[in-house]
């Protein structure tokens, strides 16, 4: 492999990395916020905190583009085909 390559290859992953840890800390402050959402008399559910649906699309994200990634770098064609219905599905 190239020198290109491999640095490519590190700023998927950086890429992939920090796409987790923003997802995580999304998710993490909107549950924080739940109950203060209650007392305000508002309705205390995930799937309404915009910080949790950002967080999950971010986390989502990131495993496609991993899948995006094995596939790029898979030499067989039964994995290949594999990943790609894993990333169709997704």
């Amino acid at each position: 492999m190239s020198g290109l390559v491999v640095a490519g290859f590190m700023l998927l992953i950086m890429g992939i990395l920090v796409l987790l840890a923003v997802g995580i800390f999304s998710i993490r402050s909107g549950l924080k916020g739940l109950p203060s959402a209650a007392s305000l008399g508002l309705e205390p559910v995930w799937y309404k905190q915009p910080k949790v649906l950002f967080g999950i699309n971010n986390i989502v994200f990131a495993i496609l583009l991993g899948l995006i990634v094995l596939l790029s770098i898979a030499p067989d064609p039964i994995i290949k085909t594999t990943l790609l219905i894993s990333i169709s599905i997704t």
